[in-house]
């Protein structure tokens, strides 16, 4: 098979470019690299691909990714022979989408962009959160951007989801401000699906902020259009009347969180459990205008709600 990369492919950028950076207290692997360059010769560099991408984050694919996809694709993640397995399949064969990702993430000043959010999160009073994020391919998608902890980051550069430069610039205060309502909650055992919804909510609503004015509340609740937004208003109180006898299910499996699933609202142009959450964290902050986001960041979300209306 021709490998990804052909033997003509100019790899400077790719071998010029650091195994890892450090901005803050985020550390960035830049895993992709060698996943890439595991297969520019003929023989598969398979103990580059256990060294470099899985025991340099190695908590990322046992603890996260190992869990999250069933047991079933548990031993892709939590193996070396696993990964050594999937990425060389995963780059047998030319791809040209994958190529141009590559080539565009290689180039990118990634330092640059959260060095820019690192100062951004100091000048609103927030300490940039610890964290270790991989930049890398995935067999199959499922988390996109994020993570099971700080520690336990992706960034999932061939999710078909995902616009890589727009995730970099303006998904990274999301999924960040997760962190900040994190650690300062009390220790919960388990989350609602009216919860998660408000967690969301609340990160929303944080992204709109960070950008002060400079993007839309459309925009921050998972990039939606005006239209999108105008399908979920004149549907409000269906909505809300629809989910009401989900918000207290913790199984995870409920048509709050999967409405599809459940055969309702299935052509929402977004996540409802995203635009709801937000909607609660607006109507809270409409009526205690006095409170800030930072107050909000460590308030139980079932006071969120009450309070809320």
């Amino acid at each position: 098979n021709q490998n990804l990369m052909s033997t003509q492919k100019d790899y400077t950028s790719l071998l010029s470019l650091s195994d890892s950076l450090t901005v803050g207290e985020i550390v960035i692997y830049n895993s992709f690299k060698h996943q890439i360059l595991a297969g520019r010769n003929d023989n598969y560099d398979r103990e580059s691909i256990i060294d470099k991408v899985y025991r340099r984050h190695q908590v990322l694919w046992d603890s996260c990714l190992g869990m999250i996809f069933g047991e079933e694709n548990a031993p892709k993640f939590q193996t070396e022979a696993g990964m050594a397995d999937w990425n060389e399949k995963l780059f047998s064969a030319t791809n040209e989408k994958m190529d141009s990702l590559v080539d565009l993430i290689a180039n990118y000043p990634v330092d640059s962009v959260f060095n820019y959010h690192t100062i951004r999160f100091a000048a609103l009073g927030y300490e940039t959160p610890k964290a270790r994020i991989s930049l890398a391919f995935v067999p199959f998608s499922g988390i996109g951007f994020g993570g099971c902890s700080n520690d336990q980051f992706i960034l999932e550069l061939n999710n078909p989801e995902f616009e890589l430069i727009y995730t970099l610039e303006k998904g990274i205060p999301h999924e960040l401000y997760h962190f900040i309502n994190e650690s300062r909650l009390s220790d919960q055992e388990e989350f609602t699906a009216l919860d998660l919804a408000i967690n969301e909510g609340l990160a929303c609503r944080f992204t709109e902020m960070y950008f002060d004015g400079a993007i839309t509340k459309y925009e921050a609740v998972e990039n939606m259009q005006e239209e999108d937004w105008a399908y979920y208003e004149l549907r409000e109180a269906e909505i809300f009347s629809a989910m009401e006898p989900y918000f207290d299910d913790t199984s995870g499996d409920n048509g709050l969180l999967h409405p599809v699933r459940y055969n309702l609202f299935t052509d929402s142009p977004r996540s409802i459990y995203y635009w709801l959450g937000y909607r609660i964290v607006e109507a809270y902050l409409e009526l205690h205008p006095e409170t800030t986001l930072e107050d909000m960041a460590s308030m139980p979300y079932e006071e969120i709600y009450v309070r809320s209306n």
